[in-house]
């Protein structure tokens, strides 16, 4: 198997050694320590419409107040087929879904790319009666939860992670708030 970018997935290899860099032409990039980042790219999906440090620094203080450092972390925003694509490919999972972590650390070290369709953040967002930024940065914050830890697969970790989001969404600076229609 391979993950994204064409490195080698080995259960055996700790992924700090693997590190690579996806958007770097998509070729494995090894870094035994990646450079603390927060970045935003796109790949068939829109990037957010809100300041870009009013994001990463509601993201480093969420980071910091679940007890972890900063690495590397990637954002790309895709669309639902990008996603999909990569679901099939790399996890087996013929579904769509709104956002695939891969993490690149072992907690503390908060490292990895994160895939969203922004496509999937819309539906949702239309299902549920969200404001498209609010489910934009949930799902956001979801795949840092995740590289924090936070797990979701039974039913009090998929409760917990709720909390957790409701929690980092009350944390938002006023500039990352969605302004009434």
């Amino acid at each position: 198997m391979r993950w994204p970018g064409g490195i080698p997935h080995d259960p055996t290899v700790r992924p700090d050694a693997i590190h690579r860099r996806w958007f770097h032409g998509r070729n494995a990039v090894p870094a035994l320590t990646p450079s603390p980042s927060i970045s935003f790219h796109e790949e068939g999906g829109q990037l957010p419409a809100a300041p870009e440090t009013a994001i990463t620094d509601w993201i480093r203080s969420i980071i910091a107040a679940r007890g972890g450092t900063p690495g590397e972390i990637n954002y790309i925003f895709c669309s639902d087929d990008y996603l999909h694509q990569i679901n099939v490919e790399y996890l087996q999972h013929d579904t769509l879904t709104d956002i695939i972590t891969f993490p690149y650390a072992d907690f503390p070290l908060v490292s990895g790319d994160l895939f969203i369709s922004t496509d999937r953040i819309a539906d949702n967002a239309r299902e549920f009666g969200e404001q498209y930024a609010d489910e934009l940065h949930r799902v956001m914050i979801h795949g840092i939860l995740h590289l924090c830890g936070q797990g979701d697969k039974s039913e009090s970790e998929a409760s917990g992670m709720r909390e957790l989001e409701q929690w980092a969404l009350g944390q938002r600076p006023p500039t990352l708030l969605p302004r009434p229609s």
